[in-house]
């Protein structure tokens, strides 16, 4: 029976992970005059869902001409805020992007982020605020599943634990077969939640890039 319960919960991740990869991206962005500049900010994944590696899409070019600004990561940094928390993070330039930088990380909760862009740019102070809301860019957002609800990943998980803990317990009565189809069962679980972030990672470059 545990064995069931635990492919019933990779099932579940499996369908969340072509539910997450089918999502696409939208076009959520705040677009602002800053100094000489103009930044467009927003995620480089949306919708932006929780527990999902994304990542700060920065995007900066010269308002006079539209040159994209190179080189901005030496002297700009991020500080991305929620839930009270905060975390100062370094910018990374896009491969194949000039002008577009990443700042990535993995929301845990749902609702607003707050970007804090502050440093220079070719001597210009820079000290800017962009956050998440109407008129700017996505929240964070729980993954929708069609016709039935998908569950949060954070009870699958619980119940996976759950059932690891069991399995071991009975594991000295029911012989090593049975715990090396459990360790075999988690691992699949865990290439899944994997591999639903590296799709998803390769599909909003894509898209930023195109």
């Amino acid at each position: 029976m545990k064995r069931i319960a635990l492919i019933g919960a990779i099932t579940t991740l499996a369908a969340l992970a072509g539910t997450l990869l089918l999502s696409g991206t939208a076009s959520a962005h705040e677009r602002r005059n800053v100094g000489p500049f103009s930044f467009v900010v927003g995620w480089v994944n949306e919708p932006a869902l929780l527990n999902q590696p994304n990542s700060v899409d920065l995007r900066i070019t010269k308002t006079a001409d539209s040159t994209p600004v190179i080189g901005a990561e030496k002297s700009l940094k991020v500080e991305i805020q929620a839930d009270g928390q905060k975390l100062a993070a370094d910018l990374s330039p896009r491969f194949g992007t000039p002008g577009a930088y990443n700042a990535n990380l993995t929301p845990t909760k749902t609702g607003s982020f707050t970007f804090v862009f502050s440093g220079s740019i070719d001597g210009t102070p820079i000290n800017e605020t962009f956050k998440a809301g109407q008129g700017t860019f996505g929240l964070i957002e729980e993954p929708k599943g069609f016709p039935a609800p998908l569950p949060a990943i954070q009870d699958v998980a619980k119940d996976v634990d759950a059932l690891k803990e069991g399995t071991g317990a009975s594991a000295t009565n029911s012989g090593s077969s049975s715990s090396g189809d459990t360790a075999l069962i988690i691992a699949i679980v865990s290439l899944i939640v994997g591999g639903v972030g590296v799709g998803l990672g390769v599909y909003g470059l894509s898209k930023r890039s195109a």
